[in-house]
């Protein structure tokens, strides 16, 4: 009796061990089919930004049925595929994007201004780099010139005033007791609308804008406005 009391022990302690060993597993990690870019400022798949701004872009994943996994954020991995135009610094499952170059840099020296562009980079993330089941996702992010500041506007027929701007992306806000005021920038044509008023424009250097405007009763002249 006593040394089959002895082997029932040792069975016993057998599978409390091997209970224990399972119950001590950590779970399987969750089934990721696709990741995509968490931000508010794309636009037509592409994310503006400006020259000189950062911005915040983060990650989503989901398994096949579309719902969102949780993931360790040390399994992304994040670059651009061109550090001149795009600076990327990768802070897990969000990396922050920085604008290098614009428009005006692309502008051959000694040649056609009409050949510029905006620059354009494609920011990457990468999940389980190099491993059987990586997955990748990519988006363009184009640098945008950067109007973010005080202006001084000189309106013809209207007088001048001075203009606060704000940036996000390619589009331009100000808020003043003179009214709201609401714009976009593409390459380097600059609209600008006030209380009824169209300003359309262009940059002819980083801190000099020129155009014409139209406004309420076929109203219309021209307009300049340089950075403070």
């Amino acid at each position: 009796m006593t040394a089959f009391r002895s082997l029932f022990l040792v069975a016993l302690l057998a599978a409390f061990t091997v209970l224990a060993t399972f119950s001590g597993c950590a779970s399987a990690p969750p089934d990721v089919a696709s990741l995509e870019f968490a931000s508010q400022d794309v636009e037509n798949g592409t994310l503006p930004i400006r020259k000189e701004g950062s911005a915040l872009v983060g990650v989503v994943a989901r398994n096949a049925d579309g719902v969102e996994v949780q993931l360790d954020a040390s399994e992304f991995v994040w670059r651009s595929d061109a550090p001149e135009i795009l600076d990327v610094k990768g802070l897990g499952n969000a990396a922050l994007i920085t604008g290098m170059i614009d428009w005006f840099d692309t502008v051959p020296e000694g040649g056609d201004p009409a050949t510029a562009h905006e620059p354009r980079a494609n920011l990457i993330v990468i999940y389980h780099e190099g491993q059987d089941d990586e997955l990748m996702a990519t988006i363009p992010v184009a640098v945008v010139i950067n109007a973010a500041g005080r202006w001084h506007a000189s309106v013809s027929g209207l007088g001048e005033q001075t203009l606060t701007l704000d940036q996000r992306g390619r589009h331009v806000s100000y808020a003043a007791t003179t009214g709201d005021l609401a714009g976009t920038i593409d390459g380097n044509l600059f609209t600008l609308s006030q209380q009824g008023f169209m300003l359309t424009g262009s940059f002819t250097s980083r801190t000099a804008i020129t155009g014409t405007y139209t406004g309420p009763g076929g109203v219309e002249g021209t307009w300049t406005a340089s950075r403070e």
